[in-house]
């Protein structure tokens, strides 16, 4: 690897993971700790991990595998066993403030084991949890969104992607009212336009649309 700093502070954050190089990829593998107290709770357990970074990071995502089959009953695994963090879009945003690995694991991997932890325990996940793939992305937009009807999530994307705010307009929500007092309220939209994700929200639009028409013919077919 490169860049050593991104590895700061990882034997105090997890003293059980092992690092070696292994061609172009960093590999980090041992047991990883979880020690965690969320609202009086408090969720201690041990995973042992693989995790995968190139030497594209952060450009790349870090792979992270569990050994065993504990975590067969997360349905939140790739068909390969990569774990499902988050949604892509997330990942990526994160990503780009480039941080140390340390920081990756606390912000995606602990919450994710305390999610299991607690899944085990009572059979649902403490902070939610989003579908795979396309299905994940939309539902986030629809939680940004605040609504469940994918052609609006599609509309107010298409708004962001191409910068064609315009606020005395109508809202494409049909709601009756223009669009800076309905889903751009507050600036949200005008914030994301402007945001450093643009290129990522363009990504998911262009995916997304693609995805809707490809629907749509098979309906009409």
């Amino acid at each position: 690897m490169k860049d050593k700093k991104i590895l700061h502070g990882l034997n105090e954050f997890q003293p059980l993971l092992d690092v070696h190089e292994n061609g172009d990829e960093t590999v980090i593998q041992g047991t990883y700790q979880v020690n965690e107290t969320i609202i009086d709770v408090w969720y201690f357990d041990n995973f042992d991990v693989k995790i995968i970074i190139t030497s594209k990071y952060p450009l790349e995502i870090p792979q992270v595998f569990v050994d065993g089959s504990r975590l067969d009953i997360c349905e939140h695994k790739y068909s390969n066993g990569m774990l499902c963090l988050e949604t892509v879009h997330i990942l990526k945003s994160f990503l780009k403030k480039k941080p140390s690995i340390s920081e990756f694991l606390v912000k995606f991997l602990t919450p994710f084991f305390v999610n299991f932890i607690h899944y085990e325990k009572h059979g649902v996940y403490l902070f939610g949890e989003r579908k795979h793939g396309d299905a994940g992305i939309i539902q986030m937009y629809q939680e940004r969104f605040s609504t469940k009807d994918i052609y609006l999530v599609l509309c107010l994307l298409e708004i962001i992607t191409r910068k064609k705010y315009r606020g005395h307009l109508l809202c494409p929500c049909k709601s009756g009212n223009r669009i800076r007092y309905c889903h751009g309220k507050n600036g949200m939209l005008i914030n994301m336009i402007n945001s450093p994700d643009q290129e990522l929200y363009k990504a998911d639009y262009n995916n997304l649309m693609e995805n809707y028409r490809n629907s749509l013919k098979k309906q009409g077919s």
